[in-house]
């Protein structure tokens, strides 16, 4: 999952400056939080880790391979409520807060996060689906701060003033085939961003000599191709090993910029990309008995390609792209499932685990002047641990036709409830 937590329009304190430092604009949505999992009640119960396993339709997206063993046709739907808690600026040994209260945001979302029809062939399975990656709205009431460098004879002011909503889908076409022991998958989708965004900020410092104030404002519906490669190895009857490749849109647009650097009197386009991050994604399962199956999966998330060559400075030339860096991260999923049949019913019981490494924009430039002791505070201060969770769920069965699960995933930074419906022709 991309989890970019640090509240937003923090980077755009990044605008302090003798020269004019940088804005690193691609940095708004380090805060988001895409969500690349499984979709289903069933995956998220089961620590999030599903492609290994990929024996129903919710795997139409994530790894379409799974398809090619579907022997009935199936319909199936996701609901999610999401709480998701942001980091905001914190005291540290550098700098401490001197007035003004830095806002901690809880964002709370209720949705449909999958949909999917799949329909089994004779020679190869399809499904038509919808998924959620991002559904993100912010309203915050305008704030104001002062900070106070603990060594350094100096202090800085900062306000914000910002108007978010955005929204990531991808609709799509899988198919799944199956040649004896390996089954192989293939989406095409087309994902669609509508963002509408506005921000203004002031940051100024008397001892820095220093009044910078910002506006910016972006509006876009856009569209772009994305594609997964799937596939699926059957060692032995209980063992089972999948492999996925993810390829995301990079959608470009205009920012729209009022600054020092570009003083107007109108607000000056700026072209703006926002790379949605590749993956690679393997997993196996392991079926213990008829009733008991062990899955795990490791997620490879290119959260680099936020920033790398698409990283736009907007003002100032104090620091350069190579300044900052947003890591990669390679997430671990594990759980298990246990079934209990009763005459037509199953009852399910699931639990598990994952570890998501923190991928955030962090500062890595030099830090013994003002400026990039103020990048540092800015982009290095909150947490920097790996976001750890717990998972566990549950699940009825009625004559392998309806099926109904529930998930509850609570971690560090969010905390999500899943209820999904499934049902077989």
């Amino acid at each position: 999952m991309v989890d970019l937590r640090r509240a937003l329009i923090l980077a755009s304190i990044g605008l302090i400056s003798l020269n004019l430092a940088a804005q690193t604009d691609e940095t708004i949505f380090r805060e988001f939080q895409f969500d690349f999992a499984t979709p289903g009640a069933r995956a998220n119960a089961m620590g999030r880790a599903f492609v290994g396993l990929a024996d129903e339709g919710t795997i139409s997206y994530n790894n379409p391979a799974g398809l090619g063993v579907l022997q009935r046709p199936e319909f199936s739907m996701e609901f999610r409520n999401s709480t998701v808690q942001f980091d905001v600026l914190q005291e540290n040994d550098s700098f401490r807060l001197v007035s003004g209260s830095p806002s901690a945001f809880v964002l709370d979302s209720n949705q449909l996060g999958f949909a999917s029809f799949s329909l089994p062939l004779k020679k190869v399975n399809l499904s038509v689906f919808f998924i959620n990656h991002l559904d993100y709205q912010r309203f915050p009431n305008p704030e104001q701060t002062r900070w106070q460098n603990r060594v350094l004879p100096y202090e800085f002011s900062y306000f914000a003033d910002h108007k978010v909503d955005i929204r990531l889908d991808t609709f799509g076409l899988s198919a799944g085939r199956s040649f004896g022991a390996w089954s192989f998958g293939l989406v095409a989708g087309q994902s669609n961003l509508k963002l509408d965004y506005t921000y203004k900020t002031i940051l100024f410092s008397d001892f820095l000599n220093l009044i910078e104030p910002v506006e910016s404002e972006a509006k876009a519906d856009l569209s772009g191709f994305n594609w997964v490669l799937g596939s699926l190895y059957e060692f032995s009857p209980r063992w089972k090993w999948g492999f996925v490749y993810k390829k995301q849109p990079a959608f470009h647009y205009q920012e729209k910029v009022l600054n020092p650097q570009f003083p107007g009197p109108e607000k000056q386009p700026y072209n703006i990309t926002f790379k949605v991050p590749d993956s690679i994604n393997t997993g196996i399962s392991f079926q213990a008995s008829d009733f008991f199956t062990v899955v795990g999966d490791l997620d490879f998330i290119q959260y680099s390609q936020l920033g790398a060559g698409n990283l736009t400075l907007i003002s100032g030339d104090q620091f350069t792209p190579e300044d900052y860096r947003i890591p990669d991260a390679l997430e671990i999923h594990l759980g298990a499932e246990y079934l209990w049949p009763v005459r037509n019913h199953i009852l399910a019981f699931r639990g598990g685990w994952f570890n998501d490494p923190d991928h955030k924009t962090r500062f890595v430039g030099q830090t013994e002047s003002e400026l990039g002791a103020i990048q540092d505070f800015i982009f290095n201060t909150g947490s920097a641990k790996d976001n750890r969770g717990w998972t566990a769920g549950l699940g009825y069965v009625y004559r392998n036709k309806v099926q109904v699960d529930f998930a509850w995933v609570k971690s560090d930074r969010f905390d999500w409830l899943v209820t999904s419906l499934l049902y077989r022709f």
